[in-house]
């Protein structure tokens, strides 16, 4: 009997994780940021209708900036439906447009792995329309950014107020020049 009891306790876990859904609340009203990816940093943001995905190259010293529209579904699809975007509300896969019209447009289907007040997790390329060129399915973190600037590098901190190195430089010159004044 205990082993039938656990057992459906286990069922109901599993299934309440694979039915997680996340709202669009959750994601809206500050950027993520990761600098997981080799060679730039990545920052994201959503509104009701659109996610933005800057990429800075920090070897370059660029920003490429693509603004998609997309929607939330509980389900992986295959068509993107232009009357859900902005009112499709919760969900657990970001279903994006991606391209242009010179180019083309790709449905390419998103997995939000996770979500709190400070990291959001998603599984890039689940589902796509099209073949595309380094469409390989990849998990990528994000730290939520609370003001709208980013900086371009990570942070160097060494525990002291939480500054990066060359900001303590700064105030070490700034209060040396106060004193001696």
């Amino acid at each position: 009997m205990k082993k039938i009891i656990i057992l459906l306790f286990a069922l109901c876990t599993a299934f309440s994780c694979a039915a997680q859904t996340f709202r669009m609340s959750q994601l809206k009203g500050c950027k993520w940021v990761s600098y997981e990816l080799d060679g730039k940093v990545n920052t994201v943001w959503f509104t009701d209708s659109a996610y933005f995905d800057e990429n800075f190259y920090t070897s370059l010293n660029k920003t490429a900036t693509s603004k998609m529209p997309f929607y939330l579904s509980n389900t992986i699809e295959k068509v993107f439906d232009e009357s859900k975007v902005g009112t499709n509300t919760s969900g657990k896969y970001l279903i994006v447009k991606s391209g242009n019209a010179k180019h083309g447009y790709n449905l390419v289907v998103c997995e939000i792995m996770g979500v709190s007040g400070t990291t959001l997790s998603i599984k890039y390329n689940v589902y796509s329309a099209k073949r595309t060129i380094g469409g390989v399915k990849f998990v990528q973190n994000f730290t939520k950014v609370r003001n709208q600037f980013v900086r371009p590098t990570k942070p160097i901190t060494d525990g002291n107020l939480n500054l990066r190195k060359d900001e303590k430089h700064v105030r070490s010159i700034k209060l040396r020049t106060w004193h001696t004044l």
